[in-house]
């Protein structure tokens, strides 16, 4: 209980702590230069708003956990008063017991507190060992390791124990100093501070870090759906483009629901029991980005699994939009429905990743529907995103992403309909091709999702992102397919791609990135490993198709490969019989029928294939291409000094 009435305690405060006259110590001018990113106090004054806050940054209380979330998430800075904030007395509380009261009572600010300490390294700075623990008291977390700080004035030694305490459940490192008056032992510290910050700001310019981006940078699983045994398989990502291949049930798709689980959290438990190796009660998924380690534990219960995060709330943490996509996507011709405002969240959400998890065809493709039915009342009522202007950005991209495709936004009907411009005439959206639906869905998602959540709008299409895709393929023409990555990568270039595909067209302009191809080890149902692979330009469709990556024998079918192999059997032969010639004229002629007989006339190449069978002992069948993927620069070079060889021959033919 309060033991003075509101009016009072509030006059009674501001004629303390808002007197005229009050002006910030020196050390708030050192804490502003320290560059943290958000400040958090229980006192009534407002020294720290003075000292730190820009026109456009924000004060906030418990009351506005939902705020501070965001705020968080989005990496804005903000003051936190603990205590509330004068002026808004349903705000204010005179004690530590009412605080606790507070957080046991108010689940978001609980976990805005518990995401903070996850994502954030905390100073302590002006506060006493009991006063820390009164601002954690009610909060159930922990950290495994010594992320914070607190320096704290102290005497004799008790306080020891008090330090391990706070050590132990919270990851607070305490940095104790013995106060002489004035406490100028913490200007001293902020001074050092000061200096090393700027001179770590100054090895990052140097160093050209300073616009690093995000991204998922690495992924590491143990016991998750086929990939098991007894060492992790470890992944490293691209900061770009990053393309899983294999046969299907080789846990191409798995790494993608791996990667969503790991940042839904909490939220995948309905679903992240699947990914569990059939013999094991419990998988590790580790991911590694551009600022943090998660570390995601799925384990078997009674009644499913249970998801536990290490920081807590990835998803908030990172404050990074990742968007998960099935390989079912489709509009269906379910009407449009009108809502009242866009209730998509303003962060990084875990709806973003669960249609991944379902098993379902992505509801989102409706909802992006109902979004475009309702624009025109949103923009009449809501000013922080100009949803006309998301509209025309989504046909846009769409139209340079699906390459001859002519399509444009028309309206909508008083029932639900929704009407396109198709090739200049006027269609419902649901008569638009399959492969046009799929892009349609996947990519009005991820414009909408960027102009929601950037905090620039002008250039949200810029802002950065993750996005996983399974069969990023799927309904397309072999033309969109060939396009596809330098025209996504045109108009998201800040968007990191993790997608899986079967198709050796989507590698066809792959110029950069991270290519990965799985396959078993052994019979089934032995382990998966992961095979890398550089990229190389110019092998072509033919070529990729015959490569590691995709395995096939040959791009041809049976009969004609048959001819082929004969073909080479007998040039690399020293000696022809007669009736090794005449079947070499039959074979000869077939393939001439065939268009590929030209090729193998080339004295160049039969002199490449003897030489080739000679050096390597190969079979007809290993020879097949002029470049081999496991012999390639040995290739190269006999290709070279054949080449010269000929052109010697010739010359002295001529003379």
């Amino acid at each position: 209980m309060r033991s003075v009435p509101e009016d009072r305690a509030q006059a009674w405060l501001r004629e303390i702590f808002l007197a005229p006259g009050l002006t910030p110590p020196a050390t708030h001018a050192l804490l502003r230069r320290v560059g943290a990113t958000a400040a958090l106090t229980t006192n009534f004054d407002t020294l720290l708003e003075q000292s730190l806050l820009s026109p456009n940054d924000r004060v906030y209380t418990p009351e506005d956990a939902e705020s501070l979330l965001e705020a968080l998430t989005q990496r804005e800075f903000f003051v936190a008063k603990l205590y509330g904030q004068l002026g808004v007395s349903s705000s204010l509380l005179l004690a530590p017991s009412e605080y606790e009261d507070r957080i046991v009572g108010n689940r978001r600010f609980a976990e805005f507190m518990e995401l903070l300490f996850a994502s954030r390294t905390v100073f302590f700075v002006g506060c006493s060992l009991d006063g820390i623990a009164s601002y954690l008291e009610g909060l159930r977390f922990r950290s495994s390791d010594a992320r914070h700080f607190a320096l704290v004035a102290v005497s004799g030694s008790a306080w020891e124990v008090k330090a391990e305490q706070l050590r132990g459940r919270y990851g607070i490192e305490v940095l104790p100093y013995v106060a002489e008056e004035g406490h100028a032992e913490v200007t001293s510290f902020l001074d050092e501070l000061v200096a090393r910050v700027d001179a770590g700001k100054a090895d990052r310019g140097t160093a050209g870090q300073s616009g690093e981006r995000g991204g998922i940078r690495s992924i590491s699983l143990r016991n998750v759906g086929p990939f098991r045994g007894p060492e992790p398989v470890e992944l490293s990502f691209d900061r770009g483009w990053n393309v899983l291949l294999g046969d299907n049930g080789v846990g191409k798709s798995t790494v993608l629901k791996a990667i969503a689980v790991a940042f839904a959290g909490r939220s995948a438990e309905p679903y992240a029991e699947r990914l569990i190796s059939h013999d094991a009660e419990e998988a590790r998924v580790v991911v590694r980005t551009a600022r943090e380690t998660y570390t995601t534990v799925i384990a078997r219960t009674s009644d499913g699994c249970e998801v536990t995060s290490l920081p807590s709330r990835p998803l908030e943490a990172e404050g990074l939009l990742i968007l998960a996509f099935p390989a079912l996507r489709s509009v269906s011709w379910r009407r449009a429905k009108a809502s009242a405002t866009d209730f998509s969240s303003r962060k990084p959400d875990p709806e973003d990743v669960l249609p991944l998890l379902t098993g379902d065809p992505d509801p989102r493709l409706d909802e992006l529907k109902d979004w475009l039915y309702s624009i025109e009342s949103w923009s009449r009522m809501q000013r922080d995103v100009d949803h006309a202007r998301v509209r025309r950005e989504l046909f846009r991209v769409l139209r340079e992403v699906a390459s001859g495709v002519e399509i444009d936004y028309l309206g909508a009907d008083d029932r639900g309909g929704l009407e396109v411009s198709l090739f200049g005439e006027p269609a419902p959206l649901e008569v638009v091709s399959q492969g046009t639906a799929s892009l349609f869905g996947w990519l009005g998602v991820l414009v909408r999702r960027l102009y929601r959540v950037s905090r620039d709008s002008s250039h949200a299409l810029g802002s950065p992102a993750v996005v996983l895709l399974d069969e990023i393929d799927a309904h397309m023409h072999p033309g969109w397919q060939q396009e596809l990555v330098p025209r996504l990568s045109a108009a998201f270039p800040n968007v990191q791609f993790i997608v899986t595909t079967h198709s050796a067209l989507v590698l066809g302009n792959l110029e950069s990135g991270r290519v990965y191809s799985f396959e078993r080890s052994g019979d089934f149902p032995s382990p998966i490993k992961a095979n890398a692979h550089v990229i190389e330009p110019g092998l072509g469709v033919s070529g990729l198709l015959t490569s590691s990556r995709f395995g096939l024998a040959t791009e041809l079918d049976q009969d004609t490969q048959g001819l082929l192999d004969e073909k080479v059997n007998y040039v690399i032969k020293d000696s022809l019989s007669d009736e090794d010639r005449a079947r070499l004229e039959e074979v000869d002629r077939l393939l001439d029928n065939r268009g590929l007989l030209t090729r193998y006339k080339d004295p160049l190449y039969t002199r490449f294939l003897r030489a080739a069978a000679r050096e390597s002992n190969a079979s007809a069948q290993e020879l097949r291409t002029e470049y081999t993927d496991v012999d390639r620069e040995r290739d190269r070079r006999m290709i070279d000094e054949l080449r010269a060889e000929l052109a010697e021959e010739n010359e002295g033919a001529d003379s």
